[in-house]
């Protein structure tokens, strides 16, 4: 019984081994030439159709052109490897298809050999780090992807010195709002107060914290502190005098009843 386990276990792996060794030879590769770029491509023999999504773009081969639609197709569907090269054997693009859609790492070189971006796919969204590069081979963005939409961290670059950063959510710009102090408004008396112990050095506790956490009273404040200090004594002067006065009517009152008498 063991032997015949083991017997069934070989048998399905290479049966296995062998349906996708067919799978591969389902395959062809396709090389044209179009304008100034020669390319080399795969398509299925036997192409079974996907399910559609309207948001993806689809390339597919058709009479030695490949095309592009969004959301549909009319030919064979792109599938593994894609490389577009010049007519003298400069790479210029690479990356992988499935079904169609972009997948994987995909790259760009210039006429020169030098790299352009770099990004990656999954299932035609864009999905991960993407990096864009300048002529000397620095970074000029550095971002993120989630469903082909900007998320995370957006760098902008000059040579080695970060210009600019920018955060998004799924697409949308995160802008952050500027903090703003509250302002504290104190009553006049607490600030005379304030003043006032200030400058005869008499504070404890919190009300010493509190003073020398406060700005200084202004010129205005002080003014005004002193004229009513100056109006409350003249009051008072009035007051007394009218006192006097008052008090030397009636004593004049009671001489000259005495003296009728």
């Amino acid at each position: 019984m063991i032997k015949a386990k083991y017997i069934l276990i070989s048998v399905g792996l290479l049966l296995l081994s062998q349906y996708s060794f067919a799978q591969d030879l389902l395959l062809r590769r396709v090389s044209f030439k179009t304008g100034a770029y020669n390319y080399s491509i795969y398509v299925p023999y036997n192409q079974q159709t996907p399910k559609i999504s309207n948001r993806c773009v689809y390339y597919w081969y058709e009479q030695g052109k490949i095309h592009q639609n969004q959301g549909g197709f009319s030919g064979l569907l792109l599938e593994g490897s894609f490389e577009k090269c010049t007519l003298t054997g400069f790479l210029i693009e690479k990356g992988e298809f499935k079904g169609g859609l972009k997948n994987g790492e995909w790259k760009k070189w210039d006429l020169k050999g030098n790299l352009i971006y770099s990004e990656y796919w999954k299932d035609g969204y864009r999905e991960g780090p993407s990096w864009e590069y300048d002529a000397t081979n620095k970074k000029v963005t550095t971002c993120n992807y989630k469903n082909s939409m900007l998320h995370g961290e957006y760098k902008i670059m000059v040579g080695d010195s970060l210009v600019k950063s920018l955060k998004y959510n799924k697409g949308r710009l995160i802008v952050k709002k500027p903090k703003v102090k509250k302002q504290r408004f104190e009553k006049p008396e607490k600030k005379l107060l304030k003043k006032t112990l200030a400058k005869t050095g008499k504070s404890s506790g919190k009300e010493s914290v509190e003073m020398s956490m406060e700005e200084p009273v202004e010129n205005s404040e002080v003014e005004a502190a002193k004229k009513s200090k100056k109006k409350s004594q003249r009051k008072s002067r009035r007051k007394i005098k009218q006192e006097k006065t008052e008090a030397n009517k009636d004593v004049c009152t009671e001489e000259s009843v005495e003296t009728k008498n």
